[in-house]
């Protein structure tokens, strides 16, 4: 068993407190959507540190395919597709004029709605002036 099952397992029984297996269902899938929550911010943070090392090497050039970009440098624990969240929908990466977002649809699998997730890195101006002053 896995640490994070024995974990889940601890949590959901703790949280069951010997109330019947509908209660402890009910626990174990609340500690399994936590968890999936959690690292897939711990993979987004990853991605946005691996996007701003590429466009600093690319003069500022976003990658071409983002499902190749993440396939090509980063890892995703468990042996699934680094390019899907927990849930199976694809990472996305959204630039914009104050920097980028890369992005979750979250449990629901739509984007745009309450339970994405997403960090945001709005420093792109600072990092443009950087790359210039250096070439």
């Amino acid at each position: 068993m896995g640490m994070m099952t024995k974990i889940i397992a601890v949590v959901a029984l703790g949280a069951a407190g010997g109330g019947g297996m509908d209660k402890i269902k009910g626990a174990v899938a609340k500690a399994s959507s936590i968890f999936a929550a959690e690292t897939t911010k711990i993979e987004l943070n990853e991605q946005l540190h691996q996007v701003r090392s590429y466009l600093a090497d690319n003069n500022m050039q976003y990658p071409y395919n983002y499902a190749d970009f993440l396939r090509k440098n980063f890892d995703a624990k468990g042996g699934r597709d680094p390019a899907v969240d927990q849930w199976g929908s694809p990472y996305q990466l959204e630039p914009n004029d104050e920097g980028f977002k890369v992005r979750s649809c979250g449990p629901d699998k739509q984007c745009n709605t309450d339970d994405d997730i997403m960090v945001a890195n709005s420093s792109l101006a600072r990092m443009r002036r950087q790359v210039i002053n250096t070439n």
